[in-house]
C-alpha cells in the first residue's frame, strides 16, 4: 500500500449539545471556550484548533446564506461522506450523534466529515434509555416532553446542509 500522509488528519468529538460554538452559532471567545465545544481525539489531546477554527468560522458565516454555501461546501466538507453520515443518522434513528457525540474529522485539514462513534441512542432509543422515537423519526420529530428528538437541532451546519443539499435530489447536488 502507498504511504499516507497523515500530518492534517484531525478528530475531533463534539462534546455538548448546547453549546453555540458546538451548534456553530459563533466563534466569539472560540480561542477561550473551544474546548467547552470539541475535545481533540486524533491526536489525542489535540489542542491545534486552527484547522478547526477555520472550519468553525466558514459553518458560522454562512448561517442564513444558502447560496454561498451551496457554493463552498465543496471547499470545507467532504461532501459524499457527511451525505452518507446523514442517511445513517435517519435510517438509524441515531438521534444523539448529529452534534454530542458526533466525531468531526479532516484528513487534509480542510474537508470535514464526520464519522460513526457511540450508537447508544439509536432504533428509537433516546438519551433518557426509552424507546420513544418513532420508526420515522426526523429531525423535526418531537418527543412525549415536547423537545425535539434528534439533539442539537439548532446546529447551523446540519440546518445549512437540509436546507442545501439534503431536500434536493443527486443532480443538485453537482
Amino acid at each position: 500500500f502507498p504511504s499516507h500522509d497523515t500530518s492534517l488528519v484531525e478528530c475531533w468529538e463534539v462534546l455538548n449539545n448546547g453549546d453555540p460554538i458546538a451548534l456553530f452559532k459563533t466563534v466569539n471567545n472560540f480561542d477561550k471556550a473551544w474546548s467547552t465545544a470539541f475535545e481533540g481525539r486524533y491526536p489525542d489531546g489535540n489542542t491545534e484548533v486552527t484547522n478547526l477554527k477555520a472550519f468553525c468560522t466558514w459553518v458560522t458565516r454562512s448561517n442564513g446564506k444558502v447560496t454561498a454555501f451551496k457554493r463552498d461546501k465543496w471547499e470545507h466538507l467532504d461532501v459524499y461522506k457527511v451525505a452518507a453520515y446523514y442517511v445513517y443518522l435517519m435510517r438509524f434513528g441515531a438521534v444523539d450523534q448529529p452534534v454530542k457525540n458526533a466525531m468531526i474529522t479532516t484528513e487534509d485539514g480542510q474537508h470535514y466529515f464526520f464519522i460513526n462513534y457511540d450508537n447508544d441512542t439509536i432504533n428509537g432509543e433516546v438519551n433518557t434509555g426509552n424507546l420513544e422515537a418513532p420508526w420515522d423519526v426526523d429531525r423535526n420529530t418531537k418527543g412525549v416532553d415536547g423537545a425535539y428528538i434528534y439533539a442539537g437541532h439548532e446546529s447551523v451546519l446540519w440546518n445549512m446542509l437540509e436546507q442545501d443539499i439534503f431536500q434536493n435530489t443527486y443532480r443538485d447536488w453537482e
